[in-house]
C-alpha cells in the first residue's frame, strides 16, 4: 500500500485516496490509529469521542469508498447478539475466554463472550465497556475472564452519593459481576461513622 504522510492536520496517502484527519469528532488520532485505519479500512470501537453537547462516547472509523472516514456505531447489541448469537459474525474476535474456549467480541457499547457448540451458540459472559462511569479497557475483560480478577480501577462513581472510587471487577458464579475494594490506607477514615456497606453486584448489562 501507499505510505502514509503526516501533514498539519491530516494522515493522508500521496495519491489522497485516503484522508484522515487529526481530530475526529472532538479525539485526536494517534500516527498508530491512522495507519491501521488506512490499511486494514476499520478501526475500533475507541473510546473519547466528544458530542457536540460534551457528552463522551465509542465508536468504530471505516474507511469509505472516496477514502473519506466515517463513523460505524454498528455490531449487533447486547440484546440483539443474545437473541441471535451468529449476528456477531459481522464483527472480528478480540480475544478468546480461556474457560470456555468462546469468542470474546466487543461491540460499541458491549463485551460479549460467544460459544459454539452441537451446531448452536450462545452468550454466556457480557459486560458493559462503562460501568458506574469507568471505561473497561480491554485488555482487564481478558484478565478478568482469564484470572476472575480485573486490577484495580480507579475512577467508579457511585449513583448514591457521586463519590468516585476504586475498585477492582471479579467474576462470581453464574458470570455475574462483583467489586472487591482495596485495603484502606491506614488512619485513613478514623473518627468518621463507617461508611454503609457498597453493593457487590454490578449491571454487566448495557442496553
Amino acid at each position: 500500500g501507499e505510505p502514509l504522510l503526516e501533514t498539519l492536520r491530516t494522515f493522508r496517502t500521496p495519491s489522497d485516496s485516503a484522508v484522515v484527519y487529526k481530530v475526529i469528532g472532538n479525539r485526536k488520532m494517534e500516527p498508530a490509529e491512522a495507519k491501521e485505519l488506512v490499511e486494514k479500512g476499520r478501526i475500533g470501537p475507541l473510546d473519547g469521542f466528544v458530542s457536540k453537547n460534551g457528552k463522551p462516547y465509542s465508536a468504530s472509523l471505516v474507511l469509505g469508498d472516496e477514502g473519506k472516514v466515517k463513523f460505524d456505531f454498528g455490531g449487533p447489541s447486547a440484546a440483539a447478539a443474545e437473541e441471535n448469537p451468529e449476528e456477531l459474525d459481522k464483527l472480528e474476535p478480540v480475544g478468546r475466554c480461556p474457560k470456555t474456549g468462546g469468542d470474546l467480541f466487543e461491540t460499541a457499547n458491549s463485551f460479549l463472550v460467544r460459544v459454539k457448540e452441537n451446531g448452536s451458540a450462545s452468550i454466556p459472559f457480557k459486560l458493559s465497556r462503562k460501568i458506574l462511569e469507568q471505561e473497561i479497557p480491554r485488555e482487564q475483560v481478558l484478565k478478568l475472564l482469564e484470572t476472575g480478577k480485573t486490577d484495580v480501577l480507579p475512577s467508579f462513581r457511585s449513583k448514591r452519593t457521586k463519590r468516585q472510587f476504586a475498585a477492582s471487577l471479579v467474576l462470581k458464579p453464574g458470570n455475574k459481576i462483583g467489586f472487591e475494594f482495596p485495603p484502606r490506607e491506614p488512619g485513613k477514615g478514623k473518627g468518621r461513622k463507617p461508611a454503609a456497606k457498597a453493593k457487590t453486584t454490578a449491571k454487566a448489562d448495557s442496553e
